[in-house]
């Protein structure tokens, strides 16, 4: 599993941006599926085992969910400052993508 091969820092990122896109108010009913590739309810059996994620196949629910998360919130919605305070606290808006890269990168190798 790549997750696990991650920082912890890296997986947090991770796991705070499912946490927002699923809980937040960023993605309605409709554009959740179509943004993520999964329904929306998928999501929480991830979050409840999380960091043990079956990242192995693209086209796995819990890959699509983290790639997609990650990159909804580091390129798609649009988080004020104050939202990206509530899910991100201090973590810099940068950071995200470059999780997303580390994470990308690490399935790239395999």
């Amino acid at each position: 599993m790549y997750l696990t091969q991650l920082s912890s820092a890296d997986q947090d990122v991770a796991f705070r941006c499912l946490r927002a896109i699923y809980e937040g108010p960023f993605l309605d009913e409709f554009d959740f599926q179509t943004r993520t590739g999964v329904e929306r309810g998928r999501l929480p059996a991830l979050l409840e085992r999380w960091p043990a994620a079956d990242d192995m196949d693209d086209e796995g629910d819990d890959a699509l969910l983290i790639s997609n998360a990650m990159n909804e919130i580091a390129n798609g919605v649009r988080l004020t400052d104050e939202e990206w305070r509530r899910w991100f606290g201090d973590l810099p808006r940068e950071a995200v993508g470059a999780s997303l890269m580390r994470w990308r990168e690490l399935r790239d190798r395999s």
